[in-house]
């Protein structure tokens, strides 16, 4: 019998397989990625559209495209698709990332045939209707009154702005007369620009047949493939913002700190290696920046170091919210952390804590069909190779601290990064 008070024995994995997606051809020229399951009935589905924030022309208008999709087609009312999905216990989900928008429906495999018509018309036939546009934009003017009032979503908005530019599509943050300018004939025209059928990146996992396959291959088949659109390119290269940017938000209580620089894209040979710095300076909760200003000082409840990907870079940034008189501190504590790392060797007892860490989350990447179609998605989406993403385990694994001293100096110069504060000059976190 099973002793469950004895744990098992700790094993570091020495290697990773990552399950090939199947690929199978549409007759629009397109394809569909497909990852078996012997162990669950249900199907998930992913559409990824080229039409993330990067493509649109001012704020908002990828977001508010996606949402009007679930409002209304021109078939039915949002409640007559919610209840023809529910009938069959199928869910749809969705998101916007930076280069890609993306559609998620989950059925059982069974009912694929039933929910599969209603999920195409609702990525090919949305009505947009002015007066759903009009009370989605006011929903979403009041809940932009409401975040504005606090100080990360501040300090966030004057990153991006900064990092980018106003007039970049990453750097176009919301206002009130942005969402007025948005009319029916915008949402209409960042649809039909992108969000073409034929060129979906097409997804499924679960438990799947030949019956799944055909009929999602004739499903979405639909259209034809045309060129995809290459997104506004950037270099990574440092802000040259040595002053931090200090926003008054009065009688505030906490302060709001932001610290972020573009970042080298996957593709680069110092990313991988970058990855465990940041594991190691704030990425976990076993982070120095968490050891430091949570543990120590008491200043956070949290604090937050991470890499976001795109295609073509990456950006690197630093996160908490502080008490409003340890603003200061805070940003030279960062600062501090990251000097350390500059100039003295990590000890090889904290190094296998965060290779440990790492190594169980890349196992947990891998448990089931819907996680591991995730790497499948990162190749196409990304136009990477297998081989990338087996560098990035195998560094893991082989990375020294010399190694990580050497990308510290590279990376965690002060020079390079944003920093921008949201509090008030007057108020102390003693204040009531």
């Amino acid at each position: 019998m099973l002793n469950r008070a004895t744990p098992p024995p700790f094993v570091v994995p020495q290697s990773f397989s990552i399950p090939l997606a199947k690929k199978h051809a549409l007759a629009n020229g397109n394809i569909l990625h497909s990852i078996h399951t012997d162990n669950d009935a249900l199907l998930k589905i992913d559409v990824f559209f080229p039409a993330g924030r990067i493509f649109q022309k001012q704020a908002s208008v990828a977001a508010l495209t996606i949402d009007m999709l679930f409002e209304s087609t021109q078939k039915r009312s949002a409640m007559q698709l919610a209840e023809a999905m529910d009938f069959f216990g199928a869910y749809t989900d969705y998101s916007v990332r930076a280069e890609w928008a993306s559609l998620t429906l989950y059925t059982l495999n069974k009912h694929l045939a039933s929910v599969i018509p209603y999920f195409i018309e609702l990525l090919t036939l949305p009505a947009f209707k002015d007066e759903e546009l009009n009370i989605l934009i006011a929903r979403e003017i009041q809940d932009l009154n409401v975040a504005l009032e606090k100080n990360n979503v501040l300090a966030q908005h004057e990153v991006s702005r900064r990092q980018w530019g106003e007039n970049h599509p990453l750097g176009m943050t919301p206002t009130v007369a942005n969402y007025h300018s948005i009319t029916r004939a915008t949402i209409q025209g960042f649809f039909d620009q992108h969000y073409k059928l034929g060129d979906a990146k097409l997804f499924v996992a679960g438990n799947i047949d030949d019956n799944v396959i055909n009929t999602l291959t004739q499903a979405f088949s639909l259209g034809k493939k045309a060129i995809e659109t290459n997104a506004q390119l950037w270099e990574a290269s440092p802000n040259n913002s040595a002053v931090p940017v200090f926003i008054e938000k009065p009688k505030s209580l906490q302060a709001a700190v932001r610290l972020a620089r573009k970042h080298v894209p996957r593709t680069h040979p110092d990313y991988n290696d970058t990855q465990i710095l940041n594991l190691i300076l704030g990425g976990y909760f076993g982070s120095r920046l968490m050891d430091n200003l949570r543990e120590d000082k008491g200043f956070t409840y949290g604090v937050g170091s991470n890499i976001a990907d795109y295609r073509w870079g990456s950006e690197w940034s630093i996160g908490t919210e502080v008490k409003n008189d340890a603003r200061n501190e805070t940003v030279s504590e960062i600062f501090k952390e990251m000097k350390r790392l500059t100039e003295e060797l990590v000890e090889m007892d904290e190094l296998d804590v965060a290779r440990n860490y790492l190594l169980g989350q890349v196992l947990r990447s891998l448990d089931g069909a819907y996680q591991q179609m995730k790497y499948s998605e990162t190749i196409a989406l990304n136009d990477y190779s297998y081989d990338l993403l087996y560098a990035g385990f195998h560094r893991i694994t082989t990375i020294t601290p010399e190694d990580i001293m050497v990308v510290a100096k590279k990376y965690l110069d002060p020079k390079d990064w944003l920093v921008v504060v949201c509090g008030s000059e007057g108020t102390t976190s003693a204040e009531v």
